[in-house]
């Protein structure tokens, strides 16, 4: 299996607009920073900007199979509960994080690669913490257990849509990814 990993071009819409398409409902629920519709995919691609930066996994060419989506900050909501957390949240190094990975992709190293491949971006912007924006729901044991292997600590919990969800964070000064 050959991936390609690279920044969203302008011209992916109507990619990204099938792999929006494609997704269960299943995943959809499990990811919600944005609409999945085609209108959603054609605004990400002609908005594209640092430092917001959107990783794609691609196979075979011009199909998305995965992205990430990294905006520097924090994103509104995650602030005010890591505030409540003891966590520090003025200053600058946070960096927010939402990837997917399309159900058929799903344990076969997509994640992975995305998230190496997010790293090198990130160094070039001197992040310091990397924060799962909107958490991710607790009873998704898969993915909570992703995390926790990339070194992502739990500081809390909040239920949104009736769905418990666990905030997680990762201090990039000492990853062993880096």
């Amino acid at each position: 299996m050959e991936i390609e990993l690279r920044p969203l071009r302008h011209s992916d819409s109507e990619s990204l607009a099938v792999y929006f398409q494609q997704l269960s409902e299943k995943t959809r629920s499990r990811f919600a920073p944005h609409p999945f519709d085609e209108a959603t995919a054609q605004f990400i691609c002609e908005h594209l900007s640092l430092p917001q930066i959107i990783i794609i996994a691609a196979y075979p060419p011009g199909t998305i199979v995965g992205y990430t989506i990294l905006q520097e900050g924090w994103m509104p909501g995650d602030k005010e509960r890591y505030y409540q957390y003891g966590v520090p949240v003025n200053g600058s190094g946070i960096w927010s994080m939402a990837p997917s990975v399309a159900d058929s992709w799903q344990g076969k190293g997509i994640g992975p690669a995305m998230f190496q491949y997010a790293l090198k971006y990130l160094q070039w912007f001197e992040a310091e913490k990397l924060v799962l924006w909107g958490g991710v729901q607790s009873d998704n044991i898969p993915a909570v257990k992703f995390y926790q292997h990339l070194g992502f600590e739990p500081k809390g919990s909040f239920y949104y849509n009736g769905k418990e969800n666990m905030d997680m964070i990762l201090s990039l000064k000492y990853n062993h990814y880096l």
